[in-house]
């Protein structure tokens, strides 16, 4: 029975290290979203050069949502990491 069981874990272990979500953050996730957003930054400042308005606007929402998925990237490898980031503005009170 606990060959049963063991293989049941070494299963669950093998789907979790395969699972981006369960994965543990690190610098490579930061800097493979610093890169998309710098990318997503690129295609907008081209739209201005080229008079875009409306390019701007739609390729400005890639940048958004860019900036968005780095700033989480960040705070996951500071979270990681046991550290507030800067200007996190956590409030801790003890009773």
């Amino acid at each position: 029975m606990s060959a049963i069981a063991g293989l049941g874990h070494a299963r669950a272990s093998t789907a979790t290290r395969h699972d981006p979500a369960v994965r543990k953050p690190d610098a490579e996730a930061v800097a493979v979203a610093k890169q998309a957003l710098d990318q997503a930054q690129g295609r907008v400042d081209a739209d201005r050069r080229a008079h875009s308005p409306g390019c701007v606007a739609v390729d400005q929402k890639g940048v958004d949502k860019a900036s968005a998925d780095y700033a989480q990237a960040e705070a996951a490898v500071t979270a990681a990491a046991g550290e507030a980031p800067a200007g996190s503005g956590t409030l801790s009170i003890t009773a």
